[in-house]
This record gives C-alpha cells, structure tokens and sequence, in this order.
C-alpha cells in the first residue's frame, strides 16, 4: 500500500490503455490519457473500472458484407500484463461475491481492474463493457463497479488518504449512496444531453439492493441521486457542454467547478 496522502482517485466505467480492450470510445480514451499524464506528473493516482474479459465489440462480415458483431476476448499479454493486488468480499444480491483487484501499474499510477469471481450470476455483470442482458443486470453491474471500488479503496489507499473522488459518468454515481464523504466528490460529465451516460433505474431495485426508496418513482436518474445532488462539485468538458446541461441539470449545475 502507498503510504502517502493526497491521493486522487476517479472511478470510471471505460478505460483505454496501450492494450486490452477495455473502452467503447471517447470517456475511455480521455481516462487512458489521465492515467498515464498522472504518470508523467508523478501524482499518487488510482483510476478503478472493471475488468471485462469479452471487451466490448469486434466485427466480422457476412457474404452480404453486412457487419456481424461480436465479442472482443482480452489479449494474453494484456492479462499477463496485471498484477493481483487484492482480493475481497463485497455484498450484492444478498450474496457474497468475491472480488480480484488486478493492476496496472506506471510509475505513481495504477489502473485497478475488479473482476467478480463468483457466483455464476456475478461473472456475467463484467463480460462486456455497456452489454447486458436486462435491466436488472446493467443496475447490479454499476453497483458492483461502486461497492469493489469503495472496498479497494478503504483496503488499499485508506480514506484518510484520499483527496478527490471523481465520478466519471452516473456510470460511477452509485459510489456516494455506497461511501459517504462529504466534500470530496466530483462529478464530471462527459454526455451532453438526457441520454447515453445518464442511465436510470426503477426504484424498486434501489429499494431491493440499497434499502433507499427515493422520491423519484419511475424512475430513478443516477446523474441527478447519486452524482450531482451528492458531489461538492460538478465539472462538464467545455463550455458549449455546459450551455447544454444547465439546461438539462440546472438545479445542480452552479455548483462550484460547473
């Protein structure tokens, strides 16, 4: 473990390394280039996401040249390239599931990779990056991405070590309801609009999972409960994407850092 403070950590759904196949585009690509700035930088710095052993999408074409999608399994040399850090239990579905930390790492830097290992059920939540197979597995995919961050983190970096959490996406916004820290939450919002990373829930499994019933019936907006209404500050990508959210999120967008 590091011994020293002032550690920042961002916990993401999607992350582009040199290898691996672990990203589906432009929020993956940009968490890569932190991760090896903050490695150039020296900085004390954790980027968390998920280890997804089908990756995300490849494609072969039939005789009609029509494109026929499928899985992207990880490269030999990208799993020989982690190093088994940790493993844990974290509580999901009433059931223990158990938990590998693999990583990364560069320098300061290290890309932590959670991978479920098992029950049965558990393993399917991390086989590919935003492909699921129902609602319900989408919502306990990102719970699990929330509470195997949360317990790497107490484990591994220690809380009073810790100077930012970023939450990159709603993907990420479950960490606050899991871990409560006031002050140190940021959220950054990378989609401009009421779609794709502003995922929503039925209250029913929030209820069913975390024990909360919230206000909102159906359903349940992870950028508005978990992220905005619970980070001290909420950061867009450039000032035409603020124009745009101020107009999709203004009860939270004039908090510092917007």
């Amino acid at each position: 473990m590091d011994n020293y403070s002032n550690a920042i950590i961002s916990i993401t759904p999607d992350l582009a390394l040199d290898m691996g196949y672990t990203y589906a585009g432009g929020l993956g690509v940009l968490e890569g280039d932190k991760f090896y700035g903050a490695a150039a930088l020296g900085l004390n710095y954790y980027v968390i996401t998920l280890l997804y052993r089908n990756g995300y999408v490849d494609y072969d074409f039939g005789e009609d040249d029509n494109p026929i999608p499928k899985p992207q399994p990880q490269p030999k040399s990208f799993l020989e390239s982690l190093r088994l850090v940790d493993t844990f239990t974290v509580r999901l579905r009433n059931e223990n599931v158990e938990v590998n930390a693999w990583e990364y790492r560069l320098g300061s830097a290290h890309a932590v990779f959670l991978e479920p290992r098992g029950p049965e059920w558990a393993l399917r939540l991390t086989d590919r990056i935003y492909i699921e197979g129902s609602v319900e597995e989408k919502f306990l995919k990102y719970i699990f991405l929330a509470r195997g961050a949360v317990e790497f983190i107490r484990r591994n970096v220690g809380l009073e070590n810790v100077r930012y959490i970023d939450l990159q996406e709603a993907y990420a916004a479950m960490v606050p309801i899991t871990l409560r820290i006031p002050g140190r939450y940021r959220l950054i919002i990378h989609t401009p609009g009421p779609w794709g990373g502003h995922p929503s829930f039925p209250n029913k499994l929030f209820e069913e999972e975390t024990g909360y019933r919230f206000i909102e019936d159906p359903p349940v907006v992870l950028t508005s409960i978990g992220g905005a209404a619970m980070a001290w500050e909420v950061i867009t990508v450039s000032s035409k994407h603020y124009d745009i959210m101020r107009k999709v999120i203004p009860q939270f967008i004039n908090k510092p850092g917007s």
